[in-house]
């Protein structure tokens, strides 16, 4: 399965700020190229008006903002600890996969350069439409950090739910059709390792949809 066209596009691409950043690409060895790929590369064939915007945050992280015709995405990128931060993403025509793959693209390119964790805000709640996060990135594998994981407990106590956290929780369809509509904004980490649990929860989620992409 074909999920990433940067290789097509990457020539034509001319919207791409990373002077502020380019002393740090180069002590980490990491081109435009290796960057785009970090933050989710560009999954599909129509994609257009790609834009790059890069930001130093410290001497070894940056923060990248990424917009085109169908989505937008905000990343920060910590080189020295290998951690990935998505902190925002939007994608304007829901349902067409983009998410996944965007997220797919990461997860290949992230191991490729030795990143270990990647961390997620999955925002939105229920009642608006505008951020999806907190109940689409609750199936792929991402775990709640600790603060995201007391308020789960809490909340699955109060409803009298057996599961013990999230990820356990929406496996089965009916009770994630229940978190849409009565969950929370949360914030969570994925170990990028091959036999985390985090990838194997992965694994799990892409074998249900019938998705053919080796991790």
């Amino acid at each position: 399965m074909r999920i990433n066209f940067l290789d097509e596009k990457y020539d034509g691409l001319e919207d791409c700020n990373i002077s502020l950043v380019e002393r740090i690409l180069d002590e980490y060895d990491c081109s435009l190229y290796d960057l785009i790929n970090l933050c989710g590369g560009i999954p599909g064939e129509y994609i257009d008006n790609f834009s790059l915007i890069a930001t130093p945050n410290t001497s070894c992280s940056i923060d990248i903002t990424i917009k085109t015709d169908q989505y937008w995405v905000n990343r920060g990128i910590n080189f020295e600890s290998k951690y990935i931060f998505n902190n925002n993403m939007r994608v304007y025509d829901e349902g067409n996969f983009l998410g996944t793959q965007l997220f797919l693209n990461q997860i290949t390119s992230a191991k490729g350069k030795n990143f270990n964790m990647l961390r997620v805000f999955a925002a939105g709640m229920p009642g608006q439409t505008l951020y999806t996060g907190y109940y689409k990135w609750s199936r792929v594998g991402y775990f709640l950090d600790k603060d995201s994981q007391a308020e789960f407990k809490q909340w699955a106590m109060i409803r009298g739910i057996k599961e013990k956290s999230l990820h356990e929780y929406v496996k089965d369809d009916s009770n994630y059709v229940r978190w849409q509509f009565d969950g929370f904004y949360w914030s969570g980490y994925f170990q990028l390792n091959d036999d985390s649990s985090n990838m194997q929860y992965l694994r799990e989620y892409l074998n249900r949809k019938g998705i053919e992409y080796k991790i």
